[in-house]
């Protein structure tokens, strides 16, 4: 499918020089970044606007590991501005994202593209609100492997063999929906606080067929780094009967029960940290910073444990 581009391009300039007065520790220097922005039209009837960034001091045969984030309208400016910060971290970074900022329309879409058919007893959702359409995820992974990937692959000099799916949430989930259904789609996968609570903890299910089939040995190469939030951060305004409902749904296993069990059963390499005082929100910038290092680097977050 032919993508439609936006005309809109710009590098990021290197950091004006400082003077620095004496004891003072010189900053680390800036990596200018050329990015991008397109759109496609691709899976469940949804558009994408797709992000994307790039070192701007490529080599003439350099080909750079890519880095798939889900969630792209929110995840990719924290990983853009981490990777401006850090001259070694070098990837073509690739945001999936919607053509809005309405943030209301944005979670409606992705409950579309990351879930499986859902029934409304298991979403959560607060009294008087329509349940999400969901169920889009297969087709929205399809859009990746033959629209997406593809046309990254078109315009950056990419390396095949080094290239990664982050998620968080809802993303999360999908990540760990990937690995489980096709480990070998992506080198190194990043569940950030999954839902692994959705749908009555369905990807479960998932993990022990995966666990059972051949793919398990397709997945001896694979690397995954889950982390998982310590505080739960309730929606303000639910009355008791809601809260209880929600937090009955989101009960039971989490990321942590996933590691354990891919450890003990694969050959995997598994690293694990809990944010202990974060929630589910305020994770995100510190799993973007660990998923680029994870997978960029070899470096496992501190704290966490390794496998």
């Amino acid at each position: 499918m032919r993508a439609l581009r936006i005309p809109v391009r710009y590098t990021a300039a290197l950091a004006a020089a400082v003077l620095i007065g004496v004891g003072q520790a010189q900053p680390e220097e800036q990596q200018s970044l050329v990015s991008d922005i397109f759109e496609q039209q691709g899976a469940n009837g949804v558009a994408y606007r797709i992000f994307t960034a790039r070192p701007a001091n490529l080599a003439e045969s350099e080909r750079l590991p890519v880095i798939y984030m889900i969630d792209g309208n929110r995840m990719f400016p924290l990983a853009r501005e981490r990777m401006k910060k850090t001259p070694k971290l070098r990837a073509i970074l690739v945001g999936i994202g919607y053509p809005t900022e309405d943030r209301e329309e944005i979670v409606r879409l992705r409950y579309v593209d990351l879930t499986p058919p859902t029934p409304e007893e298991r979403m959560p959702r607060a009294p008087g609100r329509v349940a999400p359409q969901t169920g889009g995820r297969n087709a929205f992974f399809t859009y990746m492997q033959t629209e997406l990937r593809p046309e990254i692959e078109r315009r950056f000099a990419v390396d095949t063999d080094r290239q990664t799916l982050f998620g968080h949430s809802l993303g999360g989930l999908f990540a760990l929906h990937v690995l489980f259904r096709e480990p070998d789609a992506f080198g190194t996968y990043v569940a950030a606080d999954p839902s692994v609570w959705w749908n009555g903890h369905g990807i479960l299910a998932q993990r022990d067929g995966f666990l059972e089939s051949s793919r398990r040995k397709n997945a001896a190469g694979r690397e995954l780094l889950i982390e998982t939030s310590g505080k739960r951060v309730e929606r303000p305004g639910l009355d008791a009967d809601t809260r209880k409902k929600l937090a009955a749904l989101r009960s039971g296993p989490d990321g942590r029960d996933i590691f354990e069990t891919l450890t003990a059963h694969t050959d995997m390499k598994l690293v694990y940290r809990h944010l202990e005082s974060e929630g589910h929100g305020s994770m995100i910038p510190f799993s973007v910073s660990d998923a680029l290092r994870f997978a960029l680097l070899g470096e496992a977050p501190e704290n966490g444990a390794a496998r």
